[in-house]
């Protein structure tokens, strides 16, 4: 913190970290619901392997407007670590999958 942010905070106590246009989002559902503009997504699953990270890269990919930012290193073999290379790859490959509920004659089987 420079030091007349910090003399700032000792006459006035103004929070140099309160952040007036940030909203704190927790889930996947309210990013979807949040307002249309630019959005800046900290994740702390940095692998992009898993998880919320992994799925709002997978949307946000192929919009050239859209960045990844890393704050560190990603752990190797890690789709992040791969991305992180000199030079990055042109393209990822990325499988999906999900999960979906037995029906009808398949769940009798189990």
């Amino acid at each position: 913190m420079s030091d007349s942010i910090a003399k700032s905070f000792e006459h006035t106590r103004d929070n140099a970290f309160l952040l007036k246009h940030v909203t704190l989002l927790i889930n996947k559902s309210e990013l979807e619901n949040a307002p249309e503009g630019p959005k800046i997504v900290l994740a702390s699953m940095a692998s992009l392997e898993v998880g919320f990270s992994h799925d709002i890269f997978v949307e946000w990919a192929a919009d050239v407007r859209n960045l990844v930012l890393f704050t560190e290193r990603g752990q190797f073999g890690t789709r992040a670590r791969m991305l992180q290379s000199d030079p990055p790859p042109k393209a990822v490959k990325v499988t999906l999958s999900k999960r979906v509920p037995l029906v009808g004659y398949e769940l009798s089987c189990v």
